[in-house]
């Protein structure tokens, strides 16, 4: 499935990156605790998400719940002095449109290409789940989930029925709550190959299996899984080795 928005392109400089927060009004401490982390990147930082910053997004309604009030505050008070803050969209926020970064108080994208300061190579950040080629009836799902008629048609839908369908994923998906790591078989590497090499970049950074790993895909490129977020951890701030 092609890509939905462009890839936004980042000069070199400093990053923090997260991955796979699910976060959900039902955990509010967690939610709490992420907030004061993103109160505590550096103004010349860029925050870089990639994707599954909630469980379930279902509409701006979402966002408005009063659990999310310290994120909502500590990310619009980075996109009020200026201060570059990225949401890549993962499987769960997938309905995120580019009009509603003011509601979250961070850009949308799906890709991002950033040039390390350190010459390493460029490096492309994704969710990474368009990597898991091997898993069939996830990428079915993909599909059907990023067809335009289909995007339309649920953000159509009232909020109560949004927020509803939106429970009913998680009760289905208790795995991907728990952050535990998904099946690391449907990743294909030649897959993140290709995306490399059409961009011109060394090294690629996912999120989505929730388990760190790093893959040597040949020729000086690399494929890094990063860690689903758990309360205290540490952003990733540097390029593959």
């Amino acid at each position: 499935m092609s890509r939905v928005l462009p890839d936004l392109v980042l000069p070199g400089g400093p990053l923090a990156v997260w991955t796979d927060l699910h976060l959900r009004p039902e955990a509010p401490a967690e939610i709490a605790a992420f907030a004061a982390q993103v109160e505590a990147v550096s103004a010349d930082t860029t925050l870089l998400l990639l994707g599954d910053l909630f469980d379930a997004w279902t509409g701006p309604e979402t966002f408005r719940s009063t659990a999310f009030e310290p994120l909502r505050a500590a990310l619009q008070a980075r996109r009020q002095a200026g201060q570059r803050s990225i949401l890549l969209r993962g499987n769960r926020d997938v309905l995120l449109r580019p009009a509603q970064a003011p509601t979250v108080g961070m850009e949308i994208a799906d890709r991002v290409l950033w040039e390390p300061p350190n010459g390493a190579g460029k490096v492309l950040f994704s969710h990474g789940d368009e990597y898991c080629l091997n898993d069939a009836p996830y990428q079915r799902l993909r599909r059907t989930l990023r067809r335009p008629s289909v995007r339309g048609l649920l953000r159509a839908l009232p909020a109560p029925v949004r927020t509803w369908m939106g429970r009913r994923m998680r009760s289905h998906s208790q795995e991907a709550v728990a952050r535990k790591p998904l099946n690391v078989l449907a990743l294909e590497l030649d897959a993140a190959r290709s995306a490399l090499e059409a961009v011109g970049a060394q090294h690629a950074v996912i999120g989505h299996l929730h388990a760190p790993a790093e893959h040597d895909l040949g020729a000086g490129q690399r494929l890094q899984v990063l860690p689903a977020w758990e309360p205290g951890q540490a952003a990733w701030t540097g390029s593959p080795a």
